[in-house]
């Protein structure tokens, strides 16, 4: 009754963290439409003809969609428990003051317009009739020209200075039939300069602009703080259940305790009379003189009594055809110890798969999660929000699950050649061949990789001609993941080398680098099989922990020997060796 209870309170809680990732999808949706409109409609003449915004009108369905999501949210009998209604007033409320603040950017853009619109047309249109008509001196027209664009550009106020006075000289020379030509100059200019100063162009902590970028990052704190409680609540409900469960599991234990008290003492006499004539018939060793256990109750006990003195009966029974048959026992002897070889050989193969297939489910478990994790909420997040991402966004997506799914295809392929390692069932198939290319094809293939983290590949291997007796299949794979754990486990900035040195008809190999290394207790069960060993690189890549087992069982099993060298914060080498032809 207590779990039902628990996981209906965590599925209402699930859906409750289900609408807040909702809402925090939607501030962000809503946070892209205000980008989208400048960055997009502002250069678009369409919007300075009509007046009307698309991205706007988006923003205002987005906006009441997560106006309706949050009242909703309200109502939930868990959200005044969490103590965040607060937090959700103070969202929707930054949410109304965000729509009015747009609104007013958009209406004020508007109004300025551009060239062929607003405010900007008709200054163009004025200053071009004063050019037309000659009606001021061209000095003059030039530099109120100047000082217009350099406020216009660098939104200097010591142009605004020079305008006024210009703009005064103009009036002055100017002819009366032309004289609205300059006032609607002046007033047209001295409008876009009232309307910027509003939108707070060219201003930091001032302006329209300033409360929308204020109002966006309160609302993504918000609804950030709000995700925030609502976990922590769920883990505390989490440790809720644990205390309860452990103190009704003890509560039973003393009940069972003290209820199995309490019958042992009705049960004492008649259990205490038959123990004592099963010791007497141990220490007379079942003799023909034994006499029967008294019985006192015909209940259970009673039953136990009669069927005890019917085994003794029988073990009298037994003994005396052992004794007949000690001959025939003595020679069966034999037999049953080479059986019990063949049975001691069978349970060490099987404790061995027993082994590997709990270790194959607890990395299962630990390293299939979290791609599988990661792809369904890829694609939950795809389904519900189809139109949030653009096509490059959407192309990031998918090359994010298309590396998730590699990853669960190598680590099954690294799981499979595992547990046939494991097992006896791999193939193993030596045959003479050139490692030094291997090496090379090995480095280019992780170039990449090591470039991401700015880490230095450097090849030292002594000769392009490096022949060696071995499965190739098996030693690539040596190759690639000793590599691989070198630049997982090497911080960025970092060195890597690759060498060789030939000995009597051996070749050893060494892979070295600078990074993170490992510690002794760390060193000295990282070959250990029980033991499963998953470590994050420097990057918090994420490995099967069972590589390097792989790569030993793979060099012995090539005649090899494989060994590391390791310390901590200095770095590490992996050293192993393979045989060499007698004539290379």
């Amino acid at each position: 009754g207590l779990s039902f209870a628990f996981y209906a309170k965590r599925d209402s809680i699930h859906t409750i963290t289900s609408e807040i990732e909702d809402i925090t999808t939607g501030v962000l949706k809503l946070v892209k439409q205000e980008r989208d409109f400048f960055e997009v409609e502002l250069k678009d003449d369409k919007f300075f003809g009509s007046g009307q915004s698309q991205y706007y009108k988006q923003g205002k369905i987005t906006l009441q969609t997560l106006q309706r999501k949050i009242k909703n949210l309200s109502l939930k009998p868990e959200i005044e428990e969490f103590g965040v209604q607060g937090k959700l007033d103070m969202l929707s409320e930054e949410l109304s003051n965000y729509d009015k603040t747009m609104k007013r950017v958009v209406e004020l853009h508007f109004a300025i317009g551009n060239y062929q619109y607003g405010l900007e047309r008709k200054m163009r249109d004025a200053i071009h009739q004063l050019e037309y008509k000659n009606a001021i001196s061209p000095i003059v027209m030039l530099s109120l020209r100047r000082h217009e664009k350099d406020y216009l550009m660098r939104r200097d106020s010591l142009s605004i200075i020079k305008f006024d006075s210009l703009i005064r000289l103009a009036k002055a020379e100017v002819q009366p039939q032309n004289k609205v030509f300059v006032e609607n100059y002046e007033s047209s200019f001295k409008q876009i300069i009232r309307m910027e100063v509003h939108l707070g162009v060219g201003k930091k902590e001032v302006g329209y602009y300033h409360k929308l970028k204020e109002s966006s990052s309160n609302s993504i704190s918000l609804i950030e703080s709000v995700s925030r409680i609502v976990e922590k609540r769920v883990a505390e409900l989490r440790g809720e259940f644990q205390n309860i469960f452990v103190i009704i599991l003890l509560i039973v234990v003393v009940l069972s305790i003290t209820f199995s008290y309490f019958i042992s003492f009705f049960m004492t006499i008649p259990v205490t009379e038959l123990s004592r004539s099963m010791q007497k018939a141990v220490e007379m060793n079942f003799s023909e003189d034994l006499k029967p256990a008294r019985k006192y109750t015909n209940d259970e006990i009673g039953i136990l009594t009669d069927d005890f003195n019917l085994m003794i009966s029988r073990i009298q029974q037994q003994l005396r055809e052992i004794k007949n048959n000690s001959m025939l026992l003595k020679l069966s002897n034999e037999e049953m110890q080479e059986t019990n070889q063949k049975l001691a050989e069978s349970e060490k193969r099987l404790s061995k798969f027993l082994l590997t297939k709990e270790t194959l489910f607890n990395i299962i478990t630990q390293d299939l999660k979290s791609p599988l994790n990661s792809l369904k909420g890829f694609l939950s997040l795809m389904q519900h929000h189809p139109d949030t991402f653009s096509p490059e966004e959407l192309k990031g997506v998918a090359s994010d699950m298309y590396v998730s799914f590699d990853k669960i295809t190598v680590l099954m392929t690294s799981l499979v050649q595992w547990s046939q390692t494991q097992t006896g069932d791999m193939a193993y198939n030596p045959n003479r061949f050139n490692i030094s290319p291997m090496i090379e094809q090995v480095i280019a293939h992780f170039s990449l990789m090591a470039q991401s983290k700015k880490i230095k590949i450097t090849n030292s291997v002594e000769s392009k001609e490096l022949w060696v007796d071995a499965d190739k299949d098996m030693i690539n794979f040596t190759l690639r993941n000793l590599l691989s754990n070198a630049i997982k486990f090497t911080n960025e900035n970092g060195m890597i080398e690759v060498s060789t040195k030939k000995f009597n008809n051996m070749l050893m190999f060494s892979i070295k680098d600078n990074g993170v290394g490992m510690s002794q207790e760390l060193l000295e069960k990282v070959f250990q099989p029980e033991v499963h060993i998953s470590m994050l690189g420097t990057n918090n890549e994420r490995g099967s922990g069972f590589g390097l087992m792989m790569c030993k069982d793979f060099i012995e099993k090539n005649r090899g020997k494989l060994y590391i060298e390791s310390e901590l914060n200095k770095g590490t080498t992996v050293h192993f060796t393979l045989s060499t032809p007698e004539n290379s």
